[in-house]
């Protein structure tokens, strides 16, 4: 099982998904606060309540996407995202057990394609395959989060590891 994490400082999106890329649950967390910091207390709070429900450090592959400065509001949060997803790296690292680990996306390697509408395309496929999947309401960041992890799986598969 596969943990994959999109950071975001307004919302996180968080998949399991099997070997194969199918989604097993999806959560999106989304921290309160004003600060980056009051937002990562927060999201702290939420990712041990979702710990002690699913277990989520008992897997061993964690992928979480690395921001990118293009990405991020011409740069004017990527410093608080570089912080959450630093954040986040060592709060697996704490909870997670012996045996794991943490790979890294870069959010560009995901998002563009060979046509100009890539990002939304993507995303219009992996809604539908989770609707019919039976996940009614799904978040952006949640369905992000699903891409994550198929593409770092799609990686694996084209090494042959």
């Amino acid at each position: 099982m596969i943990l994959s994490i999109d950071p975001g400082c307004s919302a996180t999106g968080v998949a399991l998904l099997d070997e194969k890329g199918n989604p097993q649950k999806l959560w999106t967390i989304r921290p309160k606060g004003k600060t980056i910091d009051d937002k990562i207390r927060d999201f702290v709070y939420h990712f041990v309540k979702l710990n002690k429900e699913f277990n989520l450090c008992s897997y061993k592959i964690f992928v979480i996407e690395e921001p990118n400065i293009g990405w991020t509001r011409a740069g004017k949060n990527h410093k608080d995202l570089m912080k959450l997803q630093r954040f986040i790296t060592r709060l697996v690292q704490h909870f997670a057990y012996w045996h794991f680990k943490i790979l890294y996306v870069d959010a560009d390697e995901i998002s563009k394609g060979p046509t100009r509408n890539w990002d939304k395309e993507q995303d219009a496929i992996v809604k539908l395959e989770l609707k019919e999947a039976g996940f009614k309401r799904t978040s952006v960041h949640a369905r992000d989060a699903v891409r994550i992890g198929r593409f770092w799986l799609g990686q694996q598969r084209i090494k042959g590891t």
